[in-house]
């Protein structure tokens, strides 16, 4: 049960909006305390002046009302290789639901439920996910899945976690250890506003190096199958293309 909480408080709190601060003491840490997620991955990314991510400005803070316009006016922008590339594009829930509600309230395509609707951007490789831990946020980001790197620790079980009862309080000790990260900061595409103001990148002009380094990806991405894991089970899932 504690293990259970455990996993669902990251997957709500830690994988985005978690900012690592060394715990004080024996005063134990709020679950988003325990590790950089995805949002101080990007900001880092972005500030990083040898290896930066893409940062695309004009887009907006996403709003429910232009979700869907602000998520194709994204895919526009991208390099034409990126475009080709099966992005994952994660923003929060809410934020989901306005893209595929707007889509289907346009009445381009004939369905016959919300089942139907695709979360495919139209004319890209480009699909659109719902990450439970950026609810409430307004952001907007984008990589490959091959792209995320999960660390944890090797062969981790429940048979290693500790449980000591004394004076009716019970104290769970576990060797946890977790981070995330990307490959390449080269295939990480996110808006400005996501990033808090950091200076924007042109990404319709990419350097030679970029471009080497872009191709190959392309390559194996149209070529073969995508087996790696992504960065955590809520991202897993995300990435799953259920079109």
């Amino acid at each position: 049960c504690l293990l259970r909480q455990l996993n669902d408080d990251k997957e709500n709190f830690v994988v985005y909006k978690g900012k690592y601060q060394a715990p004080t003491g024996s005063t134990p840490n709020n679950a988003s305390d325990t590790m950089d997620g995805f949002k101080e991955l990007l900001k880092k990314g972005a500030a990083d002046t040898k290896y930066p991510i893409h940062t695309i400005s004009g887009i907006g803070a996403l709003t429910s009302a232009d979700a869907f316009g602000q998520v194709e006016e994204f895919t526009s922008k991208l390099p034409t290789k990126a475009r080709n590339l099966p992005l994952i594009l994660f923003v929060a829930p809410e934020m989901y639901t306005a893209y595929m509600v707007a889509k289907r309230n346009l009445g381009l395509y004939d369905i016959k439920s919300d089942t139907e609707i695709g979360s495919r951007v139209d004319f890209t490789k480009c699909v659109l996910r719902p990450v439970a831990s950026m609810a409430g946020t307004t952001d907007l980001w984008a990589t490959i899945p091959q792209n995320i790197i999960h660390v944890k620790k090797k062969n981790f079980s429940t048979s290693n976690v500790l449980v000591q009862q004394n004076h009716r309080d019970v104290d769970v000790l576990i060797d946890w250890f977790e981070a995330l990260g990307f490959g390449c900061n080269d295939f990480v595409f996110t808006t400005a506003e996501t990033v808090a103001g950091q200076s924007g990148i042109q990404t319709s002009s990419l350097t030679s190096e970029q471009n080497s380094r872009l191709a190959p990806m392309h390559q194996e991405a149209d070529g073969t199958e995508q087996n790696q894991e992504l960065g955590t089970e809520n991202l897993q899932n995300a990435a799953e293309d259920g079109e």
